[in-house]
């Protein structure tokens, strides 16, 4: 049996022959890449419909502004609208962070002790982290009961600036909390805690805290695979710098193995296509940690044409 690196498309003849052992490490490092990127997309699953999320409120909070005052129908689909938003975005959440473990045990081993110190990392912060415990319950409730958002507050407030005086529009999706009380499984103390004067919880400020609780812990992950990353990484770039002074082109580039009658056996493709997405994935959510910090607005800074 030999083994090689090659162009799986027709009329290639060019032939390189390598390793048992560097076939078995690039084959390998090609499969854990692609975990790697599986974690990260689902980490931007979560991002993207963040923003989504954050672009219906935008978007209700500009009509509110713009357009008369709508019927109750209009108001509901309002409501609906933020509440199809926030169930993507609750779904999407736990995806990752129930298949999180998983996803890393395949990576390093189910026996590692790295996963298990993580582990008591994310336990001893999510017991501590209120916004955490609140958000996992109301997926549950949007699963078993019911929508989560019952009311979207719009408020206008007069603003003084030095470019004159102006006016914010600003919206609030609200839970009523008599409706989480009819939840028996809902946690009745954090309703206690979490309740202000109105009677209402504000979810804005709660869900922003848990999403930044997420991009904590995904650069710990990302911290605990780097070292592996970098060394599959280099296996990748190592075949490709190989091949490079037959072709640049590495379109189709492989590794085979070839049985004793000069047939091609077993064929993985090796680009690094999964190595320039996954670096432009935390490139793209790197602010996903301070997200409380930033503030959107459309106001002007002067007035001055």
């Amino acid at each position: 049996m030999r083994f090689g690196i090659t162009k799986a498309v027709l009329s290639c003849e060019d032939f390189i022959d390598i390793s048992r052992e560097q076939y078995e490490s690039t084959r390998d490092a090609q499969q854990k890449l692609a975990k790697v990127l599986n974690i990260e997309e689902k980490f931007n699953f979560v991002v993207e419909n963040y923003v989504e999320y954050e672009q219906e409120l935008l978007k209700s909070s500009l009509d509110s502004m713009m357009f008369a005052v709508p019927e109750w129908s209009d108001r509901i689909a309002e409501v609906h609208k933020v509440n199809r938003r926030l169930i993507n975005l609750l779904t999407t959440c736990r995806l990752y962070v129930e298949s999180r473990r998983h996803d890393i045990a395949s990576l390093l081993g189910r026996d590692n002790g790295q996963i298990e110190s993580l582990e008591r990392q994310i336990a001893d912060e999510r017991d501590s982290n209120p916004a955490y415990r609140f958000i996992e319950a109301l997926r549950n409730y949007a699963q078993h009961r019911s929508f989560p958002v019952h009311v979207l507050g719009h408020t206008m407030r007069t603003l003084e600036t030095n470019s004159g005086t102006f006016v914010t529009h600003t919206i609030a999706p609200r839970i009523d909390v008599a409706e989480l009380r009819t939840d028996r499984n809902f946690d009745q103390n954090m309703l206690r805690d979490l309740e202000n004067p109105g009677h209402y919880i504000e979810i804005k400020p709660v869900l922003c805290r848990y999403i930044e609780w997420l991009g904590r812990i995904h650069t710990s992950i990302r911290g605990l695979l780097d070292e592996r990353v970098t060394e599959w990484d280099s296996v990748i770039r190592t075949i490709q710098n190989s091949y490079k002074p037959i072709s640049d082109d590495l379109t189709g580039l492989a590794i085979v193995t070839v049985d004793d009658s000069e047939s091609i056996g077993e064929t993985i493709y090796v680009f690094d296509d999964y190595i320039k997405r996954r670096r432009n994935l935390v490139q793209k959510n790197r602010i996903v940690m301070n997200l409380s910090k930033h503030v959107i607005t459309s106001e002007v800074e002067t007035n001055d044409p």
